[in-house]
């Protein structure tokens, strides 16, 4: 059964039609026919070995679908600069010359690391285990491969080696069309060099081989320069809700996007009179400012500022941004040292510090490794925690506020009925409260006389003042001050049942009004 086989020489790459059964001689005398390149100065490598027998068949050389043979020519003038320049990096790198000297195995791991490596260094020959060990010692290596070959890149992090095995043929027949297409333009260019193209083609060649040569001095002394960069995210609470905060010491304020206040449940506290729109890289509404709200760093409690976006933060991952605002206000200091860390100055010699998130913290939308936001299930008990209090708050709040009416009206009866019987003595409401039926008979006599006694009936109300006692709920001992349940019922669910937040709330709402 026939199958693609692909034969580079320095200069040209072609695909022959071969069989198991074909030997090491009929295969030259193919290429011969084929390339006009006789088959005594034929040298073929597979995989770093050099089909020396010409009596072999193809299997018992390994050699099956798909696969890839170099062809050295002898005694021509591109074969021979390029062994001298195979020789030459090998004499440069010790990785290269262990590869040339034993070219089946992968070597001891010592004699293949070679910080100066490269990937065009590399021969072209190399089998997908070679080649993944080669990078797996040489992270340098797979920096440059990410950069220029991104498919490669995952073929060599997930062990996928017949996909290296394409991916390696198809770079290696890229760089001989490369090199093809460069020696045709030398022709040209060495036919006519004054040629006003030409002048322009050489001066363009010279900015090319600048910047490559740029490019190979950064990744051989700051390799880090060409991997992604993590961003700077701290764990935070706000309202006993856990988020990844963006630390950016280049936003003028602390931001929160909208859909992160609701879930946080804090948008009852927007003051909308700073509602706008804020200009940067592009445009967004502003809901309005949150002038304070206790978040929790590092274990330590902060009142924090914050302007609330009507979307979110441009990317959707940057929910919550820290910003300069509140890095100035406690004084904060950005180390990236390892551990890297965020510190902070809580109020005057207490320091707090907390760990910037790790890659392995993150999920994959803000840069990390994970594939789900590790808060959507941290928060899903506080979420329904919180709302099982909320329900339980507004209950309570509403079954005192009935009770408190029953009671309001039971005392007004009771203080009714002294004042039509004209009873002179203010202690008759405790013993003649069950005589209510002698109230129709004496109310006809409570037009002039009973006027006094009508001062005395706010002293009635005193039960009232006496309400917000040890047992009475948050709602009961708001309403006893005078603020509407309404508003005391959505002062407590937003602050979380938290009584003198609360009162602080509906304070500055009525000094508002």
């Amino acid at each position: 059964m026939a199958f693609n086989l692909t034969v580079a020489t320095d200069t040209v790459v072609i695909n022959l039609q071969a069989t198991k059964d074909m030997t090491v001689e009929t295969l030259k005398a193919c290429i011969a026919a084929d390339l006009s390149i006789s088959s005594e100065s034929q040298v073929l490598n597979f995989s770093g070995t050099v089909l020396a027998d010409n009596a072999a068949t193809l299997e018992s050389v390994g050699i099956t679908s798909d696969e890839m043979l170099q062809v050295t020519v002898l005694g021509s003038g591109s074969g021979s600069s390029s062994a001298a320049t195979a020789a030459a990096a090998a004499a440069a790198s010790p990785a290269l010359e262990a590869l040339r000297t034993n070219p089946t195995s992968v070597g001891s791991e010592e004699t293949l690391i070679d910080p100066s490596l490269r990937m065009e260094m590399l021969p072209p020959d190399l089998g997908p285990q070679q080649f993944h060990n080669i990078v797996r010692l040489n992270p340098q290596l797979l920096a440059e491969i990410e950069y220029t070959n991104p498919d490669l890149a995952k073929a060599l992090r997930d062990n996928e080696f017949e996909t290296m095995r394409g991916l390696l043929i198809r770079y290696q027949m890229a760089s001989y069309l490369r090199k093809r297409k460069k020696n045709e333009e030398d022709k040209r260019l060495s036919d006519n060099p004054w040629d006003e193209e030409a002048q322009a083609t050489i001066s363009e060649r010279i900015r090319r081989e600048n910047v490559e040569q740029n490019r190979q001095m950064a990744m051989e002394h700051h390799p880090e320069s060409f991997t992604r960069v993590l961003m700077l995210y701290i764990p935070l609470e706000v309202n006993g809700v856990k988020i990844q905060a963006f630390v950016d010491s280049g936003a003028q304020s602390t931001i929160m996007s909208q859909d992160c206040a609701e879930r946080c449940g804090i948008m009852r506290l927007v003051d909308t009179n700073f509602a706008g729109t804020a200009v940067g890289v592009g445009t967004a509404k502003i809901c309005g400012r949150v002038h304070l709200a206790p978040i929790k760093i590092g274990g330590t409690t902060l009142n924090c500022t914050f302007t609330v976006m009507e979307k979110n933060l441009g990317d959707k991952n940057m929910e919550f941004l820290l910003g300069l605002d509140m890095l100035k206000r406690y004084q904060c200091i950005i180390d990236l040292q390892a551990p890297a860390k965020l510190i902070l100055r809580a109020g005057g010699n207490h320091t707090t510090s907390v760990e910037f998130l790790t890659e392995g913290q993150l999920p994959e939308s803000k840069g990390g490794a994970l594939a789900v936001d590790p808060t959507i299930e941290e928060n899903k008990e506080t979420l329904k925690r919180k709302r099982e209090e909320e329900v339980s708050s507004l209950t309570s709040t509403s079954v005192s506020s009935s009770s408190s009416s029953s009671s309001s009206s039971s005392s007004s009866s009771s203080v009714s009925a002294p004042t039509s019987s004209s009873a002179p003595s203010t202690t008759a409401p405790a013993t003649t409260a069950p005589a209510a039926t002698t109230t129709p008979t004496v109310a006809p006599s409570a037009t002039g006389p009973t006027a006094a006694p009508a001062p005395a009936a706010p002293a009635t109300p005193a039960p009232a003042p006496a309400a917000p006692s040890s047992s009475s709920t948050p709602g009961e001992q708001l309403v006893s001050e005078g603020f509407e349940m309404e508003a005391v019922q959505k002062a407590l669910a937003d602050c979380g049942g938290n009584l003198s937040m609360a009162r602080v709330v509906l304070k500055f709402a009525q000094s508002r009004s």
